[in-house]
């Protein structure tokens, strides 16, 4: 994203996974040592997710709609890599100039880090393939749990990878371990905590931009579990 922007791209324009590749391949400056320090980073998924389309012969929507979102029935999911689209979803809004509110959406065609359009439901269903590994068997569910390494191979501390597992956070509060990854983009918002100990999972979806998902899901929490958050 920070990449678009410098050759002056908003978050309004079309912008294609070509041209991010073309803006990575004209950025050959590393923030820091490979290695050395965790920094949260959309382009790794991004390119994953040109890994499997290239593997798999099909774009990253057709893909996942037959290995993952059907094996899980999750029918009210999918992708969407191309604007306009057809496909129906809940718009995304900003509150505009004078109080008003707008649609606020971006037409970018990336995937792998984002484009997802899903309902609480469907999460719930995703969610449920941490106990039953229907998708990507036991052990890659577990591993989606495993905190990253935390020092170098010679041994020296990896700075800020305190929490960071594969895909999700690792998180410790309300006198319980969970899992739990938050989202945004141009007129969306979202929260998925999952308590495995308490078989508890928690989804908040929001198609407004101002909105604070993280609040409420631990409100929620709160509630259901009887015990108040420390953090």
């Amino acid at each position: 994203m920070e990449l678009a922007e410098k050759e002056g791209f908003s978050d309004k324009e079309k912008l294609t996974a070509e041209q991010s590749l073309e803006h990575l391949e004209n950025h050959q400056m590393a923030d820091f040592p490979v290695g050395t320090k965790f920094e949260y980073s959309n382009t790794g998924y991004f390119l994953l997710s040109l890994v499997a389309e290239k593997v798999s012969g099909k774009s990253l929507r057709e893909f996942s709609k037959k290995r993952i979102f059907e094996p899980l029935k999750m029918n009210d999911t999918t992708i969407v890599d191309s604007y306009p689209t057809n496909i129906p979803v809940a718009r995304g809004y900003s509150k505009m100039e004078q109080g008003a509110y707008g649609i606020y959406e971006s037409p970018w065609e990336h995937t792998g880090d984002g484009a997802v359009h899903t309902t609480v439901e469907d999460l719930v269903k995703w969610r449920q393939n941490f106990v039953t590994g229907t998708v990507g068997g036991k052990e890659l569910v577990k591993k989606m749990g495993e905190i990253g390494p935390k020092t170098t191979p010679t041994g020296e501390n990896i700075i800020d990878n305190e929490d960071y597992a594969f895909g999700l956070s690792f998180g410790e509060d309300f006198d319980s371990h969970y899992l739990e990854h938050s989202g945004g983009w141009a007129g969306y918002q979202s929260q998925f905590i999952h308590f495995p100990g308490e078989r508890l999972t928690i989804v908040v979806l929001s198609n407004y931009e101002e909105s604070e998902p993280t609040i409420y899901a631990n409100k929620i929490a709160e509630i259901v579990l009887g015990k108040s958050a420390k953090k």
